[in-house]
């Protein structure tokens, strides 16, 4: 629900600081902008930096089914997010992975027909891979930044332009 209230904007010395209902966002954490626009039916576009990724809704419920649905694209991050952190974790530790596969299934709620959670397998692929190697993977994969964010209470501002 939008605040009734309006968007106060306070400057300090070194950045701006927004909030609506008690939730301050520093200026300065902004780091990725993506625009979503809509084209045909339910398809939309989304612009990151410079890359696109189409996003829609199967044919059953009115979509044309040109790109993944939007919990597909949001669990896609989780396995993308997965994978890329523990490739980045095992090359500055020298550990000898040679490749992460992951798979996340969206569970949902019948009654609700939402997602409710994620259910992510990883393998990790490596002959000489160790087991401690393996647990401390594994530890890190729960560190990777978007199963964070999924996993904590993000605030989520929105404003009517």
């Amino acid at each position: 629900m939008l605040s009734s209230r309006p968007l106060i904007t306070k400057a300090t010395s070194n950045h701006k600081l927004y909030t609506r209902s008690a939730i301050f966002i520093p200026r300065a954490s902004f780091s990725t902008r993506v625009v979503v626009t809509t084209y045909n039916g339910y398809r939309q576009e989304a612009q990151i930096d410079k890359h696109r990724l189409t996003i829609d809704e199967p044919v059953d419920v009115g979509g044309t089914d040109a790109g993944p649905d939007p919990i597909s694209t949001v669990a896609s991050a989780l396995g993308g997010c997965t994978n890329i952190t523990l490739q980045m974790y095992a090359k500055r530790k020298k550990y000898p992975l040679e490749k992460v596969i992951t798979s996340v299934h969206t569970l949902k709620n019948s009654d609700a027909g939402n997602a409710t959670a994620f259910h992510r397998t990883i393998q990790l692929v490596g002959e000489e891979l160790k087991p401690e190697h393996r647990e401390s993977l594994l530890n890190i994969a729960n560190k990777c930044p978007v199963h964070r964010i999924l996993e904590n209470s993000t605030k989520i501002v929105t404003e009517l332009v």
